[in-house]
């Protein structure tokens, strides 16, 4: 009886620690593109890339991702404003992954954003980043 009630008790714990991020991920991940749009103001996009995931390294290159980040930046200038228009929660292996839709404005344009987090405990890490916009395109 005694064993049954520890694997309750552990399955309970293991339950609590994966469930963490799907309570919390939207907010964590939120907080990640406050951060990433701070840094991308202030021109440090090598940051970015550096504390980024493994799946954001592994799909391109940093000389590829530095060039898409330097364009927006010349093209669309700094990030004034960003609103949250979806998101989803998804968890996996007791792994919380965040996807957040956003609605950016730029000084000299605007465009959607979509940024995907792998979350890890309290930190929000990039895993995917892809931007939509006539402005960067056209301008």
């Amino acid at each position: 009886m005694k064993f049954l009630v520890m694997i309750l008790m552990l399955g309970i714990c293991i339950l609590a620690v994966s469930c963490g991020g799907l309570v919390n991920g939207k907010q964590i991940a939120e907080h990640g593109v406050v951060d990433f749009h701070a840094v991308f103001n202030e021109g440090q996009v090598r940051d970015i890339y550096a504390a980024s995931g493994a799946r954001l390294k592994n799909s391109v290159t940093e000389k590829d991702f530095l060039k898409l980040l330097e364009a927006v930046y010349l093209k669309l200038g700094k990030v004034t404003t960003s609103t949250t228009t979806g998101f989803k929660v998804m968890a996996r292996n007791l792994t919380t992954t965040v996807v957040l839709s956003q609605k950016t404005t730029f000084e000299y344009g605007s465009a959607t954003e979509t940024f995907s987090y792998e979350i890890r405990g309290e930190t929000p890490v990039l895993i995917s980043y892809q931007i939509i916009s006539n402005d960067l395109i056209l301008k």
